[in-house]
């Protein structure tokens, strides 16, 4: 099994003009981890000044020093607000803070907010789509059905024709 290097603490590093950054060139170059440009060069990761951290082509004649960005492929890929804010919306939204307080606490805008929230809901519910939660089974002492699940629909249905419910599927585990 291969050791995936970590960062190291600040206060272990040498000091330079920006140690974090030099410390984030360190883990990408230590772990193997890297971006290609659309002609298959690989990218170096340099400092951009409002845009935070980005992967540069090295090469001029390549494709023009095309850049992308570091949140590229992640939940924070579209968000422009700084990512230390949005970490902090997401922790306390995990901790249900209410929308007014996450507002006054971030000082993002209510429509940012949103965006972060939804985004939030649309990956736990592909979570929850792609990865079914296996319970039930045998108690090994006693041969006996530990965990039963039933599925029911909570809507209307217009003279069972067979179409599907609307409504609320609520599942239930029970012993």
């Amino acid at each position: 099994m291969s050791r995936i290097p970590s960062i190291p603490l600040l206060s272990h590093t040498h000091t330079s003009r920006y140690p974090l950054f030099d410390q984030a060139v360190f883990y990408t170059e230590e772990s193997g981890y890297v971006v290609e440009c659309r002609n298959g060069t690989p990218m170096r990761l340099g400092r951009s000044g409002a845009r935070g951290l980005v992967w540069r082509c090295p090469l001029r004649n390549c494709c023009n020093r095309s850049q992308k960005t570091t949140r590229l492929d992640s939940f924070f890929y579209r968000l422009k607000a700084p990512l230390e804010r949005v970490l902090m919306v997401i922790y306390l939204f995990m901790a249900r803070t209410r929308m007014t307080q996450l507002e006054m606490m971030t000082g993002l805008n209510a429509r940012t907010l949103r965006t972060i929230v939804q985004g939030l809901y649309y990956v736990m519910e592909q979570d929850l789509t792609t990865d079914d939660v296996k319970a039930g089974g045998k108690d090994p002492e006693t041969n006996e059905r530990i965990i039963v699940r039933s599925m029911k629909v909570f809507g209307k249905r217009k003279d069972n024709r067979g179409h599907p419910a609307d409504g609320v599927w609520v599942v239930v585990w029970r012993r």
